[in-house]
């Protein structure tokens, strides 16, 4: 396998999908794209990218769920006051 192909994961539409397959997959892309001194190097190393993908992962929801809300709560004071001035349009 070629670690690049996980840059797919950065086209829009569907980057989710090779971003996903990436982080299933990426102990043995590592493994095969890689030389490790010693299983301990290996274990560290993933170890490593296990972290900061689950920090990243966290930190897309949470950023993902803020936004969501804004736009909500930006939308409905749009309709809102066209809604209460009879003005749509």
């Amino acid at each position: 396998m070629q670690w690049w192909l996980g840059l797919l994961g950065l086209l829009g539409c569907v980057g989710w999908v090779f971003a996903i397959w990436q982080g299933v997959k990426g102990h043995e892309i590592a493994l095969e794209s890689r030389q490790f001194s010693s299983q301990k190097e290996y274990d560290d190393v993933m170890d490593a990218w296990d972290k900061w993908g689950l920090i990243i992962f966290i930190a897309s929801v949470v950023l993902s769920v803020i936004i969501a809300i804004a736009y909500f709560v930006m939308f409905a004071a749009i309709f809102g006051q066209a809604a209460s001035s009879g003005d749509f349009g």
